[in-house]
């Protein structure tokens, strides 16, 4: 039997014998105590895996940082090809814009071409139907005796104001036959005097047709000698067709509705 006489003794079996050991452990700690290591290894395990966890965390945020900058590198060169592409589109938008300019310039020549070409057709239409004043009366069956000039048709028009044979005939018309484009003095096969109202255009329509008839009546009126009307064209728009003759017209003196005569002008020949 183990005697114990002092306190190293009593430790000394303490240190010797295990069971002896946790028989005093029990007595001497709590059950809070008793568990301490055991949750102490339990809090470092917890520890570490929240440490691993955090490193995780950080490593997640720093590759998110990564891919953030890698981001905004996308965006800056976003931003930068945006930009080529704006002053690219401002360039184009002032290229287009000086080519709307220029196609307005040049609608703008060519307009002021065609009329200048149409002012030269109508030149050469008067000059050709002037010099062909003869042929057109020979060709209506007629013989020419003079082409009136603009002075003369001025007199006849104002002498028959004069004499009250304008009424009901409006200003603008009045002023129209005063500017007839070629009246004609003629004879017939008996020897009558005739007149012939003629109308010139490079191109006859409608209104050259109303406008002959018209200063052919109005000639008829103002003279009381009968009067033909007629056109000098190279071509004639097709409504007008059924209007015209290009023989045996009659004055209108005669038959207020005899058609009106087509002599044809030859085409504007084009230089070599």
């Amino acid at each position: 039997m183990t005697t114990i006489d002092n306190i190293e003794d009593f430790l000394r079996i303490v240190r010797e014998d295990e069971a002896l050991r946790s028989a005093v452990r029990r007595e001497l700690l709590t059950e809070e105590l008793l568990e301490l290591p055991a949750r102490v290894a339990s809090m470092s395990k917890t520890q570490d895996s929240i440490l691993e966890t955090q490193n995780s965390i950080l490593k997640e945020i720093a590759d998110l940082r990564q891919t953030q900058n890698e981001i905004l590198k996308d965006i800056g060169g976003l931003r930068q090809t945006q930009d080529a592409m704006l002053e690219t589109q401002n360039f184009l938008l002032e290229t287009q814009n000086s080519i709307l300019e220029r196609l307005g310039s040049v609608e703008g020549d060519t307009k002021q071409n065609i009329v200048h070409i149409g002012d030269l057709k109508g030149l050469f239409m008067e000059r050709s139907a002037r010099d062909d004043a003869p042929v057109i009366t020979s060709d209506m069956g007629l013989r020419w005796l003079k082409t009136l000039e603009r002075g003369e048709v001025v007199m006849m028009a104002d002498e028959a104001q004069r004499s009250g044979l304008t009424a009901g005939i409006s200003r603008h018309n009045m002023r129209t036959f005063r500017r007839a484009d070629l009246v004609i003095e003629a004879v017939n096969s008996d020897g009558d005097t005739q007149y012939v109202a003629v109308e010139i255009s490079y191109t006859a329509d409608g209104r050259d047709t109303e406008r002959a008839t018209r200063h052919a009546e109005y000639i008829t009126r103002f003279t009381g000698v009968p009067a033909y009307a007629a056109i000098a064209s190279v071509h004639i728009d097709n409504r007008i067709e059924d209007a015209l003759t290009e023989d045996s017209p009659q004055p209108l003196g005669v038959d207020h509705e005899a058609k009106v005569f087509w002599s044809r002008l030859p085409e504007l020949e084009s230089p070599n």
